[in-house]
């Protein structure tokens, strides 16, 4: 089923987690969520489980949009999240702001589903490590050295696991 069926429901969840986050949905097939100032452009053929799945990640970067909007609104924000999140257009090992960014929403999202519950320490980690596999590729511009990337990316889902589960 498809999540539009349950639009309401899940606005009225991406609100909660982040009050000017909109959920738009996409037309066209994609294996990923886009966003862009306050609008979370999601495949309108993704189920409800992979909406959930994504939200608060994607809400954290409408929250970026905000910050490079000096605090204003995402939407003010778009221009300035844009050059520096468009750096990945840079020739290889220059989009390092965009693995800030990646890694601040992998961060959030993971300790809020790990404070809630939603998800284990055996889940997080494996999170963290097929997340920079992803965001170290090809596809993301090959920011940095795969390793290093990895490395970045787990550690800083072991000290949420500390500060979160204590261990």
């Amino acid at each position: 089923m498809s999540w539009v069926e349950q639009r309401e429901e899940l606005q009225r969840e991406c609100t909660s987690i982040y009050k000017p986050a909109r959920l738009v949905p996409l037309n066209t097939p994609n294996d990923m969520a886009i966003t862009v100032g306050p609008w979370i452009l999601i495949p309108k053929d993704w189920s409800v489980y992979s909406v959930r799945n994504v939200m608060e990640h994607e809400c954290r970067h409408a929250q970026q949009y905000q910050w490079c909007g000096f605090g204003i609104h995402p939407i003010v924000g778009i221009p300035l999240f844009l050059l520096i999140y468009g750096l990945v257009l840079l020739p290889c090992f220059l989009a390092l702001p965009r693995v800030f960014f990646e890694l601040d929403a992998m961060a959030w999202s993971t300790r809020r589903k790990l404070r809630d519950g939603r998800m284990n320490t055996a889940d997080a980690r494996a999170k963290a490590t097929r997340f920079a596999k992803a965001v170290f590729s090809w596809k993301y511009g090959k920011p940095f050295f795969w390793s290093l990337g990895r490395r970045w990316f787990i550690n800083r889902v072991e000290q949420i696991i500390r500060e979160e589960v204590g261990g």
